[in-house]
């Protein structure tokens, strides 16, 4: 009898342990990853007016990111066009005379002044100008920036860095000297969020796309400052390496989907609920830094958004229109920042 109590206690104590184990297991998924709340925004006064909903092209699927505000490019499956708004009119005009294949990527610079088009096969990257009127010629060929997918970050309109999928390359620059310390870490950033240039101080800063990290470099890629976006996700997707490429071993959480810069605010949309929010599906919802006081949480705005689907790119255009791309729509908000 006396060897049964003592294993039933045993038992007893393995019980307690382990379900004290899963419920903080699932306390923790729950708070880090899965959960809404566990923070409170606060809402500003911030008026915006929808002033246009317009049929989309048929095959626009995103806006080159940059910080042009004149106009952005959008790119189709077959061609690319230039997007502006004025007066009420959203027009697409296209951009004759460069060759759209499948095997290439295509990309501008902040300028919008410069298309850069990246063989996938040979990794040839090709400089496109164009000039005013946009009657197009190529100015210069075989521009060869190295291993790589996607051009991220551009200075003096030049592109000066690629995105890498494979961990064990470094970042080619054409003018900037990176200092070797910060290599894996700029490859890990990207494969986690956008790198977008903050034209009044020549700086660089960086938004996980799956946590709450704000990382600003100075122009040769120094960290200057870290902070946090106001959300509870800090922890990060797990990666794993499968044919030289780097994938996700679960599917991630999206937190942070994109953000813009105006003056010297910085403006994330966020898809994270805060607690006691009401109908935050029908909301866009963006979150307001100020980047020159290391990031300081400035309060919060809403668009109004009724729909049930949900833009997959925004650029913000000339007295703050923002260009809103869905499937098969653009919407253009005025804020009144």
């Amino acid at each position: 009898m006396k060897f049964k109590r003592i294993l039933a206690a045993i038992v007893s104590v393995i019980v307690i342990i382990l379900g004290y184990s899963l419920h903080h297991f699932i306390k923790t998924k729950k708070t880090h990853f899965l959960s809404n709340g566990g923070f409170d925004r606060n809402y500003l006064p911030i008026q915006s007016e929808l002033k246009l909903v317009a049929p989309s092209l048929e095959t626009l699927y995103r806006f080159s990111h940059s910080n042009n505000t004149n106009f952005t490019i959008g790119h189709c499956d077959k061609s690319l066009v230039k997007i502006t708004y004025e007066n009420d009119l959203l027009e697409f005009t296209p951009i004759r005379n460069i060759p759209v294949f499948a095997n290439s990527e295509y990309f501008s610079d902040d300028t919008n002044e410069n298309i850069y088009i990246l063989n996938k096969n040979n990794l040839i990257t090709t400089r496109v100008k164009l000039f005013p009127g946009f009657s197009k010629r190529i100015i210069s060929k075989n521009e060869q920036l190295g291993q790589g997918i996607e051009p991220v970050i551009f200075s003096d309109n030049k592109l000066i860095c690629v995105r890498a999928t494979n961990k064990k390359w470094h970042f080619q620059f054409q003018h900037n000297k990176l200092l070797s310390k910060n290599k894996m870490t700029l490859i890990k950033l990207v494969d986690q969020g956008s790198i977008k240039h903050f034209t009044l101080n020549n700086t660089f800063i960086y938004v996980s796309l799956f946590s709450n990290e704000i990382i600003q470099f100075d122009s040769t890629f120094n960290v200057i400052c870290q902070a946090k976006t106001i959300d509870t996700i800090r922890l990060k997707p797990k990666t794993k390496e499968i044919n030289n490429s780097l994938v996700f071993s679960s599917p991630p959480r999206v937190s942070n989907y994109d953000f813009f810069i105006s003056k010297n605010q910085l403006f994330i949309r966020s898809i994270v609920k805060s607690n006691r929010e009401i109908d935050f599906k029908k909301k866009i919802v963006f979150d307001i830094y100020d980047i020159n006081k290391k990031f300081k949480y400035v309060g919060s705005f809403f668009l109004e958004h009724p729909n049930e689907d949900y833009p997959t790119d925004m650029h913000l255009l000339n007295n703050n229109n923002l260009l809103l791309l869905y499937e098969n729509r653009i919407e253009v908000f005025n804020i009144k920042i």
